[in-house]
């Protein structure tokens, strides 16, 4: 659960958030059928890469 400690922890502060050069992610997507792709019945996984 998040709390309004754990927020606090992950906040950065006054300072401007630093965008990184680059992002590498992968994406998941999970569904019943080829169907339910088709239908918007699907569920989107971010993941990172494996060679982290």
């Amino acid at each position: 659960m998040i709390d309004e400690a754990t927020i606090e922890d992950l906040t950065l502060g006054p300072q401007p958030a630093r965008v990184p050069p680059h992002l590498e992610l992968g994406l998941r997507v999970h569904s019943d059928s080829l169907a339910g792709i088709d239908h918007g019945d699907f569920r989107i996984e971010v993941v990172l890469p494996r060679d982290r």
